[in-house]
């Protein structure tokens, strides 16, 4: 019971730290998005960053837009965000190579059958006293 009541606390919370950041317009999937490459550095690669919004589009890319700028200054090497509606279609881009790293959900990851291999990087552990990451790498 108390790995149910701290998984919906998770998830309001989360849910709720999505609804007070500031809106950033309509999304519209069809239209290719914006990458914003980095103009320091042209023969650097960006690294392609894809997620897929399940929940809510404008929301969701707020949050992974704050993770790859991280990552981005980070690793001092552009970063994009690839946004998709379905793990399905997040799949198709890491089999295709079109996206370098991806947030996915365990049940995607299971289905992935790309010609490429992937490798699991981190996962949610969800603990007898909360969710925390666990780097596998």
């Amino acid at each position: 019971m108390k790995r149910v009541l701290s998984l919906i606390v998770l998830v309001m919370l989360s849910l709720f730290c999505a609804a007070c950041a500031r809106p950033q317009g309509y999304i519209d999937f069809p239209q290719p998005q914006d990458t914003h490459p980095a103009a320091e550095e042209p023969d650097t690669k960006p690294l392609r960053i894809a997620f897929a919004s399940v929940m809510s589009p404008k929301e969701t890319r707020q949050v992974y837009q704050q993770i790859v700028n991280y990552i981005s200054q980070q690793e001092n090497r552009p970063a994009i965000l690839i946004q998709r509606r379905t793990y399905e279609e997040l799949n198709t881009l890491l089999a295709n190579g079109d996206a370098d790293v991806a947030f996915s959900s365990t049940g995607a990851y299971a289905a992935y059958q790309g010609h490429e291999p992937i490798e699991l990087l981190a996962m949610t552990d969800v603990a007898k006293f909360g969710s925390r990451l666990t780097c596998l790498q």
